[in-house]
């Protein structure tokens, strides 16, 4: 009986010193999660457009008045050389004055206190027409613009509409490339103290065009309230 009791002590004694002897275990322990990686947002920048330059042909103002036209009619001119029938309409204006204006090509807008007609096909041509009630034609040709350094100008003594309204026109060529600007200035006496203003603009080039079609259509110019 002492053998077998010594017997399990002795195992016992070697159990213990074996558990006690093993190093515990770690823990497992999850690596350390990658960083996400980050990305560069791939967003293109806004399109933003480009603000429009504003097209107003010799800085004319927005109308204030369009105006009534007549009846269209067509008459028969010549266009750098060649015959050309033409559809017009009479143009009641603001200062007390008719002038028939080239329904194809040119529009009537009254505004900052001128008539305008306007080329619907060029914003470098136009016609305006501004009165003034007491000025005679010489004080008028003195509050003309100036013109750029350079500029050559010329005038004479002409009549317009058939002889019927004795003027000054005054000629300013601003250069002599083909898109220079030219202006023709037409004082004319309103016979009761003050003065008309008709001012064309067109270009070098189109001076046997454009320049022509504003001529033919001064040249029906008529004063209502003399």
């Amino acid at each position: 009986m002492r053998k077998i009791l010594a017997a399990l002590v002795l195992i016992s004694a070697v159990l213990i010193s074996s558990c006690a002897g093993k190093a515990p275990e770690p823990e497992e322990t999850s690596p350390p999660p990658s960083p996400a990686a980050t990305q560069t947002p791939g967003e293109a920048p806004g399109e933003t457009a480009s603000p429009s330059p504003e097209e107003s042909p010799g800085g004319t103002p927005d109308a204030e008045d369009e105006g009534a036209l007549g009846a269209v009619y067509t008459e028969t001119i010549t266009i750098e050389g060649m015959p050309e029938t033409v559809s017009y309409a009479l143009v009641e204006g603001s200062f007390g004055y008719t002038m028939p204006i080239d329904v194809d090509r040119f529009e009537f807008i009254a505004a900052d206190g001128k008539d305008y007609y306007i080329c619907a096909l060029n914003e470098h041509v136009w016609m305006s027409v501004e009165h003034e009630e007491t000025a005679t034609v010489e004080e008028m040709r003195e509050k003309l613009p100036e013109w750029p350094e350079g500029a050559v100008v010329s005038e004479n003594d002409v009549t317009i509409t058939e002889n019927k309204y004795p003027a000054r026109h005054v000629h300013v060529l601003y250069g002599t490339s083909y898109d220079s600007t030219v202006l023709d200035y037409y004082i004319v006496g309103d016979g009761a103290g003050g003065c008309f203003v008709i001012t064309h603009c067109y270009f070098l080039e189109g001076a046997e065009g454009w320049g022509a079609r504003l001529y033919y259509m001064t040249q029906d110019f008529a004063i209502e309230k003399a």
